[in-house]
């Protein structure tokens, strides 16, 4: 008699997905969004008594549109992507865009809160799971420059994907006329790596990027 074997009707889990991404687009609903539960895997960073780092959530939607709004002119400098954010419609995308599954899915976002205001964001992008690499990138509104913000967030930031993500190098990459985040590059004691020419466009034109890079070791010599 022949005998006939039931198979599962999906495969099982520890076969197939790669990332807890993929196991929610593939057994949950097409509409449910992902962000809720991946948010879970991001923890809030406290900087310091004026600063902290959250991952972003939906109701952040309305108040991240609001400041892009009322900078665009200040951000447009450096940030080609402002033009492309036109409605709350792209800031609400944005926020779905956020992947907190791995620090290497360069979908790591921060919300930067300044004394409880909204103050820009910060990401781990252009990240190797390979390497252990990741950037970081970063962007405040004009009101709170000059606040010594973004290199507290950063310092924050090198602790935590070092000491909590076991990350083994981190880059900072910026247009060679962006003085500023340069300063934030040498602040933090990172070396400087290189330009890449014609790394990308901005507003049009062709730009060069300075790198540098810190790693964990010259990081971790740093503390003592």
């Amino acid at each position: 008699m022949k005998k006939y074997v039931r198979r599962p009707a999906f495969t099982p889990l520890w076969v197939q997905p790669h990332s807890l991404q993929e196991v929610f687009r593939r057994y949950l609903p097409a509409k449910r969004t992902l962000l809720p539960w991946l948010v879970r895997l991001a923890p809030v960073l406290e900087v310091d008594e004026e600063i902290e780092l959250r991952p972003l959530q939906h109701e952040d939607a309305e108040t991240l549109f609001e400041l892009i709004e009322n900078n665009r002119e200040h951000l447009r400098t450096w940030l080609g992507w402002v033009n492309k954010v036109r409605t709350l419609s792209h800031s609400r995308d944005f926020i779905n865009y956020a992947n907190y599954d791995t620090i290497y899915s360069g979908k790591w976002v921060y919300s930067i809160w300044y004394r409880g205001q909204l103050a820009g964001l910060m990401d781990f992008n252009e990240a190797s799971r390979e390497l252990r690499q990741v950037s970081l990138g970063y962007w405040l509104g004009a009101d709170f420059q000059g606040k010594g913000i973004i290199t507290r967030v950063c310092q924050r930031c090198l602790a935590f994907a070092f000491n909590e993500k076991h990350v083994d190098k981190i880059h900072i990459k910026c247009a060679t006329d962006n003085v500023r985040s340069q300063a934030v590059a040498l602040r933090l004691r990172m070396g400087w790596e290189g330009i890449e020419h014609d790394s990308g466009t901005l507003n049009g034109r062709s730009v060069d990027m300075i790198v540098y890079g810190i790693t964990r070791g010259e990081w971790r010599r740093m503390q003592h």
